[in-house]
Parts: structure tokens; sequence; C-alpha cells
């Protein structure tokens, strides 16, 4: 399969060059962390755009912005990371992708209460235990993604 990717960011050309060698190689993979990276820039920017922009709550802007980064991945894997499989109906993905999304984020942020309530406060140990629970979550909705909500399904397992 030939890859063509348009790089609007300045990049330098090695940064665009190992990029495009990692997508061909793995391209299921690296194309899930790229939809996961869209999906927390668009998170973080509707979080605080509710919360700034319209003044609503935290816990209400985040549970928003949540819902809608986990459509707006859930959708993009369908049809960018796992294009080539055949899908089951869309409404029962969107819902096996939310319950993933929130076990993953439970893991996450569990990961990084343990290790913060039980390590010295530092900020090395907060950006570690960021970096673990967002490794962990991540790893989870991986399996998720890959084995469950996006797998490859038989025609007897097609509900379209």
């Amino acid at each position: 399969m030939k890859v063509a990717i348009n790089m609007r960011v300045n990049l330098p050309a090695y940064c665009k060059a190992k990029l495009l060698r990692l997508y061909q190689q793995h391209p299921t993979g690296t194309g899930f962390l790229l939809v996961g990276a869209a999906g927390f820039i668009f998170d973080m920017a509707v979080f605080f755009t509710l919360m700034h922009g319209l003044e609503l709550s935290p816990l209400s802007a985040r549970i928003l912005a949540f819902i809608g980064a986990v459509l707006l991945t859930s959708l993009a894997n369908r049809y960018f990371t796992f294009r080539g499989r055949r899908h089951r109906a869309i409404t029962s993905q969107l819902l096996l992708s939310t319950a993933i999304a929130l076990i993953a984020g439970a893991i996450n942020l569990s990961t990084f209460y343990l290790l913060i309530s039980s390590l010295p406060e530092a900020s090395v140990t907060h950006i570690m235990a960021f970096s673990l629970g967002i490794l962990m979550g991540m790893s989870i909705n991986w399996l998720g993604s890959n084995k469950l909500s996006h797998k490859h399904i038989t025609d007897h397992d097609t509900h379209n």
C-alpha cells in the first residue's frame, strides 16, 4: 500500500521521513496514535473553550469534551485507523468504544492517583504519574479498540 502524508506542519525533512516510514511499517498502530493525539488536542480545546468561553463548570466542560473526543476518535479509528476491516453497526461500535474509553480513563486516573498518593511529592513524581497513567490508559484503549470495538468481524457477526 502506498501512503502519502500531506504534512502542513513545518517539520524537518528527517522527521517527516521517519513518520512516513513508521506509518508504512505499522499503519494501524501509527494511525491509532495519530488519532489519539488529534483526540487529545480536540478534547483539551473543547474543554477550555467550554470552561472559559461558555463558563461551564470544570466537571460539565470535562464531561462534554470527553464525549466529543470519544465520538471523534471512534469515528476516526473506524474510517482511518481500522479502515480495512469490516465493522459492526456504528451505534454498537460507538457504545463499545465509549465503554472502553471509560475503562481506560478510570485506569489512567487510578494509576495517577495511586502513584501520587504513595510516592513522595515532587514535580518529577507528578510528571511520572501523569505519564504512566496515560500509558496505562492508552494501552487499554489500544487493546479494546483493536480486539473489541474495531475487530475485524465475519459475516455472521455483522449487524448492519
